[in-house]
């Protein structure tokens, strides 16, 4: 704590004690030097300007993963209005308008600035986070182009080469404004001792002595080009900064992905357990009800029948619903590593697994010549498993018709599965890849997790699924799988075409 203070006091009084020495300098070395060069001027305004509009985005960037805090609104509202009208200051020849500029860009940043040290840390909605920034912005566009395009307007700023009174107050005033922030920002740091706030009070403190040193001043003489040169030192600062919040944000996010790991591995853990436990107890009770309707097969009536059956049936289809928990729980964890795999070996595998129901409904399945691709294989034999039996089991009165397809994409392998079925309403299309999701319930078995499954499958080998379909016209699922270069051999997906 207290080297930390020692080096904040360091860096203030080095920057102040810098800063004087150099206006010394410039104004008894080389007093009566005069240096013309409005290209140079030009582009140390511009890099200003476009220092000051990163910082600004910067500071709004963080404040959407930080909280909308007004302190930081204020100054990125500040820095984007000094940044706008440095913009315009740079692209002006020497003049009334130039001068005008220069001052109310230094005059309007101070100000925001000094916002922040009077309303500090207070929590500010969405809405005004957004819409105040954008409202600085277009106020200082229209205000630039206004001090340009009606010259006669603006206060006399110079005269006889000399700076007016007029200008000299705009400058002091932002420069005191400037003064009052860093001094804002240096006792935040001795409290908080967080080096952002230093670097912000040294940027201030590097504007406040430029704007003053203004008044000394003349135009392209040796003070002038140092106040110019002090502000872009003030930008310099701030370079840091930026590092500081690169890393934070970057440290966040690492917290963030661990977090969540973390969590999806508890989930995970919990329903495999879940799932596990119910296991035993169900098929007991399934066992039970079998051997009790056996039993007393003589001496039960038919509804009593009837009711066994019906609770043996609905043990079954809860033996089902985990065992389809448990696949999807194991989905990621125990997922087997990718190799390269011809998809018309996975779809006859998969095909070989549902010979039962498709001799049964008498299904036509086809398929064209199918691509070369790499991942799970064990798992893509799920996923043409799961949606060739949905296109059986959603069936018309006509025997099903299956045709299965692929195509090159861009970047990937977009394979459909087409059935002439029963086909899915519009408007429960995006649902049904949720878990649980069953549509025709009371018509049709099932858990509502063969979707999921299937969803889950595509994600983790980088692709995507989606369905296109009419009620009563049929449905055509679609599901993509990056090519070979896209996928490495641990099942990382790494966006290459």
């Amino acid at each position: 704590m207290e080297k930390s203070l020692e080096t904040g006091l360091l860096t203030i009084l080095l920057t102040l004690v810098l800063s004087i020495i150099a206006s010394l300098v410039a104004g008894f070395v080389f007093s009566g030097h005069f240096f013309v060069h409005e290209p140079f001027h030009s582009a140390l305004e511009m890099m200003g300007s476009f220092a000051a509009l990163s910082l600004s985005g910067l500071i709004l960037f963080q404040l959407r993963y930080r909280g909308y805090f007004s302190e930081r609104l204020w100054v990125a509202c500040g820095l984007i209005g000094m940044g706008i009208l440095e913009a315009f200051h740079a692209s002006v020849m020497p003049g009334n308008s130039f001068v005008w500029l220069r001052g109310t860009a230094t005059f309007t940043g101070g100000f925001f600035f000094a916002l922040a040290s009077l309303f500090p840390g207070r929590v500010i909605k969405l809405r005004t986070a957004v819409i105040l920034p954008l409202s600085v912005a277009l106020g200082s566009v229209v205000f630039g182009i206004a001090s340009i395009r009606f010259p006669g307007l603006v206060p006399a700023m110079v005269r006889e080469g000399e700076f007016t009174a007029a200008a000299s107050v705009i400058n002091v005033l932002g420069g005191l404004f400037f003064l009052a922030a860093s001094a804002h920002f240096f006792e935040k740091y001795l409290s908080l001792r967080t080096p952002h706030e230093l670097i912000f009070s040294s940027l201030c403190l590097l504007f406040s002595m430029a704007s003053l040193l203004f008044f000394f001043s003349g135009l392209w003489d040796a003070e002038w080009w140092l106040w110019h040169i002090l502000r872009l030192a003030g930008y310099l600062v701030t370079l840091p900064y930026t590092f500081f919040l690169f890393r934070k944000i970057e440290e966040e996010l690492e917290q963030a992905v661990a977090k969540l790991r973390r969590a999806n591995a508890e989930l995970e853990s919990f329903a495999y357990s879940a799932s596990h436990d119910l296991k035993e107890p169900l098929l007991a009770i399934a066992s039970d009800l079998k051997l009790l309707s056996r039993r007393n097969k003589e001496n039960l009536d038919p509804e009593s029948h009837t009711l066994l059956a019906d609770a043996f049936g609905m043990s079954m289809q809860l033996q089902g619903l985990i065992a389809d928990l448990l696949a999807y729980s194991r989905l990621g964890s125990e997922g087997k590593p990718f190799v390269p795999c011809d998809s018309n070996v996975v779809l006859k595998q998969a095909l070989e697994q549902l010979r039962v129901p498709i001799e049964r409904n008498g299904a036509d399945i086809t398929h064209d010549p199918l691509p070369q691709v790499v991942g799970d294989p064990v798992q893509l034999v799920r996923l043409f498993q799961n949606l060739i039996s949905n296109a059986i089991k959603f069936r018309r009165e006509e025997p099903p018709r299956i045709h299965v397809s692929a195509r090159r994409g861009e970047r990937e392998w977009i394979f459909s599965v087409e059935d002439n079925g029963i086909g899915i309403p519009p408007e429960q299309i995006e649902r049904i890849f949720d878990i649980f999701r069953r549509l025709h319930k009371e018509k049709y078995p099932g858990t509502g997790v063969g979707l999921a499954i299937s969803k889950k499958i595509c994600e983790r080998h980088g692709g995507r699924i989606w369905a296109e379909s009419e009620a009563g016209k049929g449905s055509k699922f679609f599901f993509t799988i990056p090519g070979q270069a896209g996928i490495d051999a641990r099942g990382v997906n790494r966006g290459q075409p």
